[in-house]
């Protein structure tokens, strides 16, 4: 019955996840950055620009200097092995989700609990919207919370190699997404601040000082020689150089929102649901303490939780932040929250009749029927930027591979047009007038700017968008 049971949460779980996110897994549109980055990879795929110099589209980015390149590259395989469809970039996303998930069990187990209540960490990561959000969209968090777990558990697990190779994958964690994945250095020193005292090797200060400052040591040195080979790859220094140049020190007071407490209001904004969760289990485990002196409340996993901050906290120092920044910390939250839950949870499983059993057996297999009918109702539909896709299947047979497409410059500041035509047909986007096409999102525009001595429109059904033809060119 127990086996049975937990087996029924874990699907649970799943379906769960796939109903979140059924009206976007497999639909064509992509979030814009996602999008960028797909097409960055897709041209790696096919030899335009490389590794160390990536490219987005011939005018736009054509050296993609934005972020580093590790998770493009890895996408890129997949282009090479699977092709080129968006299926391609869907299923790369939820690879790497997939094995967040599974790195996300390992913590779990690390930590000391039972693989059973596993099913309780996931449900925690899932209840985050911005996991779900995120899970499938291409964001290069997602490949990089892959790295930044594995470094968790190596750090956790301790040892000499295994600090070397946690080393290596912060570096991973940097070249997928820069700083922002460097914050599990600070776990030794929250292992040592957070140390039990219940045994003489914990219990000895000088003891847990050493192990602290070596595996700090370790780690820092394993990084700078691994960043140091990296570096003497050809092409890889000047890709540094120019990314510190452009994207570090060029954007770093870069307004894009009004306050620095806005990404700490956006991790509780993102985990209110958890933190509801963790007050109303401490106040039963309080109300359990009552009638059983002897017990003791559990509160989430410190060690976790002062983790989750470091990566948190930092995003200040920029007012440049954005709420996918901090998709990393999520795993930790939740195994924390979980941790919290657990014998509380466990305890009420425990108790669990046949009936309830039969209950939580028809609820998954319930929403897992209903996720998958969700999901195959909205395959291959646009999910996003609807119009202009509708209007791209319309237009794309007019316009040939590699052409330069004239637009005005509000069409030509909207980058997921840019991203949406190369990806489609290989189309850049230019805000030079005269070329043989012209695209316009706003039809005023096309005689206030008086192009309508220089194009004819071409009657498509479109919604939004106009395609126009360069007059001369029949000339």
């Amino acid at each position: 019955m127990s086996r049975l049971f937990h087996s029924s949460m874990y699907v649970f779980v799943v379906a769960l996840f796939l109903a979140i996110i059924g009206d976007t897994l497999l639909t064509t549109g992509l979030f814009m950055d996602g999008l960028i980055y797909s097409n960055v990879a897709n041209n790696m795929a096919h030899g335009i620009g490389s590794f160390w110099h990536p490219s987005y589209t011939l005018t736009q980015f054509p050296e993609f200097y934005e972020h580093p390149p590790l998770a493009m590259g890895l996408l890129s395989l997949f282009y090479r092995i699977f092709g080129d469809g968006i299926w391609v970039v869907r299923f790369y996303s939820m690879f790497m989700t997939v094995l967040t998930a599974w790195l996300l069990l390992k913590l779990w187990k690390q930590l000391g609990f039972e693989m059973r209540m596993g099913w309780l960490p996931l449900l925690m990561w899932t209840l985050v919207p911005a996991v779900t959000l995120n899970s499938h969209e291409n964001m290069l968090e997602c490949t990089m919370a892959v790295f930044v777990v594995e470094a968790v558990l190596l750090i956790l697990r301790g040892g000499t190699w295994r600090m070397i190779l946690a080393g290596v994958m912060l570096v991973a964690a940097f070249l997928t997404k820069g700083f922002t994945g460097l914050y599990p250095l600070a776990l030794p020193l929250i292992l040592f601040l957070t140390r039990p005292r219940d045994n003489a090797f914990t219990r000895s200060r000088a003891h847990a000082i050493n192990v602290a400052g070596t595996n700090t040591l370790l780690l820092i040195a394993s990084m700078a020689v691994t960043f140091g080979l990296v570096c003497l790859l050809p092409g890889a220094w000047d890709f540094i150089t120019n990314y510190f140049k452009i994207q570090v020190v060029g954007t770093i007071n870069e307004p894009v929102v009004s306050t620095r407490w806005w990404i700490v209001r956006k991790f509780f904004e993102e985990t209110l649901i958890l933190w509801a969760l963790v007050i109303v289990g401490f106040v039963l485990e309080l109300r359990r303490c009552k009638s059983d002196p002897m017990t003791v409340p559990h509160l989430p996993q410190l060690p976790l939780l002062l983790l989750t901050l470091c990566g948190v906290l930092p995003i200040m120092v920029s007012l440049k932040q954005r709420d996918f920044y901090i998709l990393t910390v999520y795993p930790f939250f939740a195994v924390a929250v979980a941790a919290g839950l657990n014998d509380l949870i466990a305890k009420w499983c425990s108790k669990v009749n046949k009936l309830a059993c039969g209950i939580v057996v028809a609820c998954a297999v319930a929403l897992s029927i209903f996720a998958i009918v969700f999901n195959a109702s909205h395959y291959g539909k646009p999910g996003r930027d609807v119009a202009l896709q509708e209007d791209m299947k319309l237009v794309v047979p007019y316009l040939q591979k590699d052409e330069l497409v004239s637009v005005g410059q509000a069409d030509y500041d909207h980058y997921r047009l840019h991203g949406y035509y190369w990806r489609s047909a290989h189309v850049s986007l230019t805000n030079q007038i005269g070329n043989k096409h012209l695209l316009l999102g706003d039809e005023t525009q096309f005689k206030a700017l008086q192009l309508d001595t220089l194009y004819s429109p071409i009657n498509l059904p479109t919604q939004q968008y106009k395609l126009y033809e360069l007059v001369t060119s029949n000339q």
